[in-house]
């Protein structure tokens, strides 16, 4: 079983804020992949006279968009799945929708499949405002889906025989719960007028949608089943209107847009060679893909573990050539002490190997005292060092003591 969300408001981008209303869509789509969805709708509203300027110019998200917002995408991704037991190969599908606000016979007349730019759009739903628009829309227009604003009250009456007239044609009725959590008083109004097309369709063609303006109004597909018992859903049929349903009705669109008649598809095939089979493997073909939106949680994967690979070209430290460079009778404890002058201090321009053991007979007795440690290895500079600081603190308050 795999979950959609068929409404996620897609805003005209503004000249003075152009990335603003595109990365709020982003975090939806990012947190709605994270809840276990496997795909959502990019929903465009228009208003008036359709024209060319109304194609689908919708941006769908690449994969390092969606790892920018979420570095841990994968891990929530397949936490959720495992909860929801949806499939962890199961890509994540974006989808474009129109939905057209029609107030009169006029405008209702350009939803059909002849219409260029509605074929821009993978779905197209409509707004009725009237109910000669509502009565025309359930027995004439070529729609997937009817939108209807419970939230508010509504411009039109719910006639159980324009509704069962939809049903028989494929087309779905939408329900958005996002202002069951935004508006008390909206609530009200929602479970008032949406539980009579609940009792007539029995949750039949039914969807559920988010329509989520911030991500703070996005829920999860349990949370969502959840809300829908309170306007008298089953649990089962409740989570059908945001998988089984969402699911077939993608599926007929897809093939309406797709395929003559909705059976047959033609297709260019680019030249290949003969001794390979020409024809596609039907087996394979997917009847939900969205084409260029679908991404594969396999590719999240494979993201971080390209990243996270060590490079195998490092070079490894080549002691044996620090060792030759060293004196034949090792790092001694004369070596680091200074030639003449203040011997409290070393002499930066003087050589190590140059360094003369008989001016330093103090510190010679006490590299030879039995009690201390003899440095003859190679492997011992940084004690020779802790060693030698000690020394010359020891020698230096000594000079102290004899001043006083």
């Amino acid at each position: 079983m795999v979950f959609f969300d068929f409404n996620v408001p897609y805003l005209e981008p503004e000249k003075t804020d152009s990335n603003g209303k595109k990365n709020t869509r982003l975090k939806i789509a990012v947190k709605a992949m994270e809840l276990g969805y496997s795909g959502v709708a990019y929903n465009r509203c228009m208003k008036g006279v359709m024209s060319d300027n109304d194609r689908c110019t919708i941006y769908l998200f690449p994969l390092s968009s969606l790892l920018k917002v979420s570095p841990t995408l994968s891990d929530s991704v397949k936490f959720h799945r495992e909860l929801l037991k949806v499939p962890l190969n199961t890509p994540f599908r974006q989808y474009t929708r129109l939905t057209v606000t029609v107030e009169n016979i006029v405008q209702a007349g350009v939803l059909n499949s002849g219409n260029p730019v509605l074929k821009t759009y993978d779905l197209v739903a409509v707004k009725p405002l009237n109910q000669t628009v509502f009565d025309h829309v359930c027995k004439v227009s070529e729609v997937d889906l009817i939108a209807i604003d419970f939230s508010e009250r509504l411009p039109f009456r719910l006639k159980l025989p324009m509704v069962k007239a939809a049903i028989e044609r494929g087309i779905y009725f939408e329900i958005t719960y996002s202002h069951l959590i935004s508006d008390i008083q909206a609530r009200r109004q929602i479970v008032t007028n949406a539980k009579l097309l609940v009792n007539w369709t029995r949750g039949k063609n039914i969807i559920f949608t988010s329509g989520a303006s911030s991500v703070n109004e996005l829920r999860g597909p349990y949370d969502v089943a959840n809300l829908s018992s309170l306007l008298g859903l089953s649990m089962e049929r409740a989570k059908a209107a945001t998988s089984k349903n969402c699911r077939a009705l993608i599926a007929r669109a897809l093939r309406k847009k797709q395929f003559y008649k909705e059976a047959i598809r033609v297709e260019k095939i680019q030249r290949v060679d003969a001794k390979e089979p020409w024809f596609p493997d039907c087996n394979n073909w997917d009847e939900i893909s969205s084409g260029e939106g679908d991404i594969q949680l396999d590719d999240i994967a494979k993201f971080f573990a390209a990243s996270s690979k060590v490079p195998k070209t490092s070079k490894a430290i080549d002691f044996v050539s620090v060792t030759e460079d060293l004196p034949s009778h090792g790092m001694r404890l004369n070596d680091w002490l200074p030639a003449g002058g203040n011997k409290s201090q070393l002499q930066e321009d003087t050589p190590i190997s140059d360094a003369k053991s008989d001016e330093s007979p103090d510190m010679d007795k006490i590299s030879k005292h039995p009690d201390g440690p003899e440095m003859t290895s190679p492997w011992s500079v940084t004690l020779i060092c802790k060693w030698t600081q000690f020394c010359l603190q020891m020698k230096f308050h000594k000079r102290i003591l004899s001043l006083k």
